[in-house]
């Protein structure tokens, strides 16, 4: 069997990249670190693990005891 190798132009392939970079990144939902529900960036928070959770999430898991969150211990 032959096989035909296409050469692509350069732009073209970066185009396309780019293209499904954007529709991932809108398709993909981004979740809570702490409920694990979709947030959105838009109106998220950011943990000190750099994680988005949502507000209500954060505020709840402060008022947790020191070094848990989630029911594990903390990475520090």
């Amino acid at each position: 069997m032959k096989q035909y190798f296409e050469q692509v132009p350069l732009s073209l392939v970066k185009k396309r990249i780019a293209t499904h970079v954007a529709v991932t990144a809108r398709t993909a939902p981004v979740l809570c670190a702490i409920c694990d529900a979709p947030v959105q960036l838009e109106h998220c928070k950011i943990d000190e693990d750099g994680e988005a959770v949502h507000d209500k999430c954060y505020l709840a898991s402060l008022a947790k005891s020191p070094g848990t969150r989630n029911g594990r211990t903390s990475k520090r």
